[in-house]
């Protein structure tokens, strides 16, 4: 029905991870090879450097498009977050009310880029869940500037396993607390992020997971995670 559209896309992807996996191996995405060429992390640079075409859109609980999923692939974006290097959260804290708000906790250290990637784990408690902060300074020091803002967070579904770890994907500003957009897909191990017009300002980007016991369907207290993330003016 697509035309080959989909099998035409195969290669090109392919291709993409070939290249991406090459350059983070040679140290393109900082001395820890180890975590750049991770294939969590290749996924989330390549979901996350995707550009959006017309008429790309999603839901509240489905954060990617049901045709385009993360937009069409530029490998060029995707090698520059890369490229940005490993940029580790800058506090971690637990919330005592599972599944209680988590709004900015006053954090002072800065992700010192504003394209780049981390992988790292996120631990919750029986009686907790965990919030990765990784705080930003958004600005190029233009008045007005509008930014592009996009990040992506993968996780693996764990061998042998019928449920998954949830994680979900939030955007704060700092300046009011408010949530400026967040993913919290039930089924999914993907959680995006896309705001077109995000204005200048100090901005923490929250990577969430769900405590609780295995009846909550809570798969182990720790899950490794690939983080990607990029503000840009164009």
């Amino acid at each position: 029905a697509l035309s080959g559209v989909t099998s035409f896309s195969t290669p090109q992807v392919a291709g993409a991870v070939a290249v991406l996996m090459q350059a983070a191996l040679r140290g393109d995405g900082g001395g820890d090879t180890n975590a750049a060429g991770d294939p969590r992390t290749i996924k989330a640079v390549l979901l996350n450097g995707a550009v959006k075409p017309v008429g790309w859109t999603n839901g509240t609980a489905s954060r990617l498009d049901a045709r385009y999923g993360a937009g069409v692939l530029n490998v060029f974006n995707s090698y520059e977050e890369l490229a940005g290097g490993k940029h580790g959260y800058v506090a971690s804290r637990t919330t005592d009310i599972l599944g209680g708000a988590h709004p900015p906790d006053g954090g002072t250290g800065t992700v010192g880029v504003l394209s780049g990637w981390d992988f790292n784990t996120n631990s919750s408690g029986t009686n907790s869940d965990t919030v990765n902060h990784y705080y930003f300074n958004v600005t190029n020091g233009l008045a007005g500037a509008r930014f592009v803002a996009t990040a992506t967070l993968v996780w693996n579904r764990q061998q042998n396993q019928t449920n998954i770890n949830h994680l979900d994907l939030f955007l704060y500003a700092c300046a009011n607390s408010n949530l400026v957009m967040c993913s919290t897909s039930l089924v999914d191990n993907v959680e995006h992020i896309f705001v077109p017009q995000l204005a200048p300002g100090r901005y923490d980007l929250q990577v969430w997971k769900a405590g609780g016991v295995p009846v909550l369907n809570i798969v182990s207290a720790a899950e490794p995670y690939a983080l990607a993330f990029s503000f840009t003016a164009p």
